[in-house]
């Protein structure tokens, strides 16, 4: 099963993302480096995040931030006019 992880900074603003199948063993998600200040987590699939999955990773970057409070994505917001 295809797993999601996303490294984001101060701000909830989107570091990286990466879709692993498998991971080395004792590695806790799909980034190697963690550089102080960043967090990474792993979005599971679910009904609402499917569509998300579907998504390339360079898509997500730009089309989401982090929610830190929750620990999920959310979509940037469209510029008003």
């Amino acid at each position: 099963m295809l797993r999601l992880f996303v490294k984001f900074g101060k701000g909830g603003q989107i570091l990286g993302v990466t879709k692993r199948d498998k991971l080395p063993a004792g590695q806790a998600s799909g980034f190697v480096d963690v550089e102080p200040g960043t967090e990474v987590i792993e979005i599971k699939r679910t009904a609402a995040t499917s569509p998300v999955m579907e998504l390339e990773p360079h898509e997500i970057h730009t089309r989401y931030v982090v929610d830190i409070k929750k620990k999920t994505l959310k979509p940037i917001a469209a510029p008003t006019e």
